[in-house]
């Protein structure tokens, strides 16, 4: 990809003003509708969402899902809960990355409808900082 001529567009539906205060300031275009782009990142929520989504954000998921861009969800998709239960619908990507560790909601009997290929990213901390002295009975089979 040549980022030369990338073109990034923001849309901020929430009252995040410290996260746009600091976008003001890369000089990217912020929109207040959702436009076609080739890729669409759903960064709305992320891991152990506990409450069914809000009308505005049910919202923004529909119009997201009319797009043609490749859809990237980060950490868990935009109304997938703690369980892996959808509220009452949920972002569906194409790739799902999930920081630091897997979560089990991605892998549900539920999610498995919005959740396709998942791709794990390093925090830059050791694996052994937070999974040491957790026991489980979950194992990922690849």
């Amino acid at each position: 990809m040549n980022f030369q001529y990338f073109h990034s567009a923001l849309y901020v539906r929430f009252k995040a003003k410290l996260q746009l205060q600091r976008v003001k300031t890369l000089d990217i275009e912020i929109v207040h509708e959702v436009v076609e782009a080739d890729i669409i990142i759903d960064a709305i929520f992320g891991a152990g969402l506990s409450r069914e989504l809000n009308e505005a954000t049910r919202k923004i998921i529909v119009q997201l899902e009319t797009l043609n861009g490749f859809k990237i969800a980060c950490d868990v998709p935009t109304g997938i809960d703690i369980d892996g239960n959808p509220l009452p619908m949920a972002f569906i990507a194409d790739v799902t990355i999930t920081m630091g560790a897997y979560k089990e909601a991605l892998y549900s009997d539920m999610a498995k409808a919005v959740v396709e290929e998942v791709i794990c990213v390093d925090l830059g901390v050791s694996y052994n900082k937070y999974t040491t002295g957790f026991d489980t009975d979950l194992y990922l089979l690849e």
